[in-house]
């Protein structure tokens, strides 16, 4: 299996143990693994990238404030800085959930509870095959017995009624994370070099 360099780099100054237990595991692999200091500004992530030839990189978001704007710019630099088509961007940590990840352009999300194992398979483009065993709990159903039938009909064409506006409201409403999204994967699907550029250019 062809060896990997990979930056891993804190997107939040508070603590960066979960990334180092993924470099680890990605050393064992064989694997050449750069972790930056938690103070680093994006800039200077994006700059390690540039000076270290990074093909991967596994950045770190723990604090939930602000997360879809200050990962949402990440990208936005790497795009700037001509790297994005070129580096494999995976995002994880507390506040991350793989929706979010593919909606502000990553090619990866780990939430909480993510494995090193899922981390490597990443890196190395492998499917990952979780242990058949690994965060099964016994919970009871709180929901068991419960159904969505409505006593009071006049509450239920009140709520009927507020779903709608609500649906009617946010209709063809987007965001711009959401307009990234598509342009990158029409990048990614797109088999025309000049169309490609297009879609960069705007």
């Amino acid at each position: 299996m062809e060896k990997k360099k990979i930056l891993l780099a804190p997107l939040d100054p508070v603590h960066d143990i979960g990334l180092k237990m993924i470099k680890r595991g990605l050393e064992q692999k064989g694997h050449e693994a750069l972790l930056m200091p938690p103070d680093y500004s994006q800039e200077e992530i994006i700059k390690s990238i540039i000076d270290n030839n990074a093909d991967i990189v596994l950045v770190s978001r723990t604090l939930g404030y602000g997360v879809a704007e200050i990962l949402g710019r990440f990208i936005d630099l790497a795009e700037a800085a001509d790297i994005r088509d070129k580096v494999k961007i995976g995002i994880g940590g507390m506040a991350i959930r793989p929706e979010l990840a593919a909606e502000l352009g990553f090619d990866a999300g780990f939430g909480p509870g993510t494995t090193v194992a899922e981390a490597v398979a990443f890196v190395e483009g492998r499917d990952y095959i979780p242990e058949e065993t690994r965060g099964k709990k016994s919970k009871k159903d709180i929901t068991e017995g419960y159904n969505y039938i409505f006593h009071n009909k006049n509450i239920e064409k009140l709520l009927d009624s507020i779903v709608d506006e609500i649906l009617d409201y946010v209709n063809n409403k987007t965001t711009t994370a959401i307009q990234r999204a598509e342009i990158r994967r029409q990048i990614l699907e797109s088999n025309n070099e000049l169309e490609r550029q297009k879609l960069r250019a705007d």
